[in-house]
């Protein structure tokens, strides 16, 4: 499959409903080979096709013939435990859920009660809205759930980028060695910019670490939202492809990953380049960046590259 020009991406993005080809064009399939042929083979699972080297071993290839056919043994097991039923058309559901995927008696009084208790939060929010003039007026969206702490800590850069390690899309974080690019051929920092933000963080007024040398002992990593440099958004709205810098910061207790800079654009010198020294500017980055995780989660971590592509491919292989 062939990648489509920007503006054929740009084209796509503005159609509501996406066909499957479009939809594996548009969020960077390009990135995992041979997936397009194997949702178009008409291979059946009992007729398995050999590898086209077979010199590159396959996950079963190396075990001895006693594992392989305990893995023969736990596959027709599952298939037994797991029955596929047509009951609805073009639905694919089990027909008897095997007990060990049954949610249990605490679980489901667990949710019962906090289904209650979200129904109740919603009616009491929605008997009498407010507008949201600033930030801290979001928290009346829980007049009857407790406020999550994040809703009082969220200023805080640490708790900023460590949702970059365990929040909803940890797959964006990528170590400055592993990149295919120059970082300062497209993120407008310098060592005085770094070395100046240290200092503040750290309280300090001789840094020693530069990027070269940060980078050298693997201590630099980014988020890069480069995809979404494809879209266009309506002339009353606003988005943005950000470039975001962190250093992993190593104290007595160990390391802390800590946000550098945050460029609101993929062009440097042209795009805006915020640190922790900016201020209010410096909140906006990192709504706007956190916002762009968002997106790229959504999109394509979740939906694209998770549901997108194992759909098929979970039918398939049962």
């Amino acid at each position: 499959m062939g990648s489509p020009t920007r503006q054929q991406r740009q084209k796509l993005i503005e159609q509501y409903v996406l066909s499957r080809r479009t939809m594996l064009a548009l969020i960077g399939f390009a990135c995992t080979p041979g997936l397009e042929t194997l949702l178009n083979s008409d291979t059946k699972p009992s007729e398995p096709k050999p590898p086209p080297n077979p010199d590159i071993p396959t996950l079963p290839q190396k075990d001895s013939p006693v594992i392989q056919q305990e893995r023969q043994l736990q596959i027709e097991q599952t298939r037994q435990e797991y029955q596929i039923g047509l009951r609805l058309p073009n639905s694919v559901r089990v027909e008897t859920l095997p007990p060990q995927e049954v949610f249990s008696e605490g679980y489901n009084a667990n949710r019962a009660t906090l289904g209650e208790q979200i129904q109740a939060n919603q009616q009491t929010f929605l008997a009498n809205p407010k507008s949201f003039d600033a930030l801290d007026d979001y928290a009346a969206v829980f007049p009857v759930l407790p406020v999550p702490d994040i809703a009082n800590n969220f200023r805080n850069d640490g708790k900023f980028a460590i949702q970059r390690l365990y929040g909803p899309n940890p797959m964006e974080l990528t170590n400055v060695l592993a990149l295919n690019y120059n970082l300062q051929e497209k993120l407008g920092i310098t060592d005085e910019i770094f070395q100046t933000v240290l200092a503040k963080i750290r309280g300090r007024k001789q840094i020693r670490e530069t990027l070269d040398s940060a980078t050298e002992e693997g201590g630099l990593f980014i988020t890069d939202y480069a995809i979404l440099d494809i879209v266009n958004p309506q002339s009353d709205r606003f988005i943005t492809a950000p470039i975001v810098l962190y250093f992993a910061d190593r104290s007595r207790d160990g390391y802390s990953l800590i946000p550098i800079a945050i460029q609101l654009g993929q062009l440097p010198g042209e795009s805006l380049l915020c640190t922790p020294l900016d201020g209010v500017d410096w909140t906006l980055a990192k709504l706007i960046a956190q916002m762009a995780d968002f997106y790229v989660h959504a999109m394509v971590r979740h939906l694209g590259q998770t549901r997108m592509a194992l759909r098929k491919a979970g039918t398939l292989v049962v």
